[in-house]
């Protein structure tokens, strides 16, 4: 188990998948985060978010540290087998809705960057978010992701065609950010 001032960072429990999947599959959440929310998801999904746990290099549930039996998030860090060479993690993050706006996004996310460069050794983190969700990027500028292109109107949410941001962080900008004393450490324990 891993923490940091408020939350802790934990296994999954094969139990708590339906309801990962239930806050995960709401429609607030899906429309920043899943491509696929125009269809219907079926009893299918759920096997592929277990099987995106199951081999993702590094994941973990999000709970706070008074109530850590229940799940208000989970992050996935994973490195696809073209990218096993140049240690570039895919980061993802979904927060459940009734915990936006208090700062765990921002928590969570410093945490795994630095997991992700301390213990994992990883050479860049990268991901992608919807222009739509400025409170996430927002949190990933402030952890230090930064713009590096745009897939321009591809995708269709709300009857617009939108726009994903690719973003990422190199261990060297990382490293310089910690230096400056401008990343926070949340490791502890």
């Amino acid at each position: 188990m891993l923490t940091t001032d408020r939350l802790i960072l934990r296994a999954y429990r094969e139990s708590e998948m339906e309801e990962i999947f239930e806050f995960s599959n709401t429609y607030k959440v899906q429309l920043t985060t899943n491509p696929f929310f125009v269809a219907p998801t079926t009893p299918k999904s759920k096997d592929g978010l277990k099987g995106a746990f199951d081999i993702s290099t590094f994941n973990a549930i999000i709970a706070l540290k008074e109530d850590p039996d229940k799940p208000l998030g989970f992050v996935m860090v994973s490195i696809r087998s073209r990218e096993v060479k140049n240690r570039n993690g895919l980061l993802g993050i979904c927060i459940r809705e009734g915990y936006w706006d208090k700062g765990y996004g921002t928590e969570a996310m410093s945490f795994v960057v630095d997991y992700s460069f301390r213990a994992l050794a990883m050479h860049r983190l990268s991901l992608e978010v919807y222009d739509i969700n400025g409170r996430a990027i927002a949190v990933y500028e402030r952890v230090g992701f930064v713009k590096e292109a745009v897939k321009r109107k591809n995708n269709w949410i709300e009857g617009k065609w939108r726009d994903t941001i690719l973003m990422g962080i190199t261990e060297d900008e990382w490293k310089g950010r910690v230096q400056k004393g401008e990343h926070v450490k949340y490791l502890s324990g």
